[in-house]
């Protein structure tokens, strides 16, 4: 059985975010926003103030992804994310 780790919740990927951007770490992530891309990099700034919902994060200081349009990072991939 293909079992993998994933995350269910907003509040749960930016949990795994800000551990990734207090570690500076690299992030690898799967985005679905007209269509799906890959985006790496540092994370540059995630919002804090904002509810987990309508949270954004920008990497390398590219253009900020709302964290709804993340379907994976670093392998960990949304719960309902059935396409693969």
């Amino acid at each position: 059985m293909d079992q993998r780790e994933t995350f269910k919740t907003p509040e749960e990927l930016k949990a795994i975010l800000d551990n990734l951007r207090q570690e500076d770490a690299t992030v690898w992530l799967l985005v679905d926003s007209e269509g799906l891309s890959r985006v790496s990099g540092k994370i540059t700034a995630l919002s804090s103030d904002a509810p987990a919902a309508n949270a954004t994060l920008q990497i390398n200081d590219e253009k900020p992804l709302l964290l709804s349009e993340i379907v994976a990072v670093n392998g960990i991939f949304h719960a309902d994310y059935s396409e693969c």
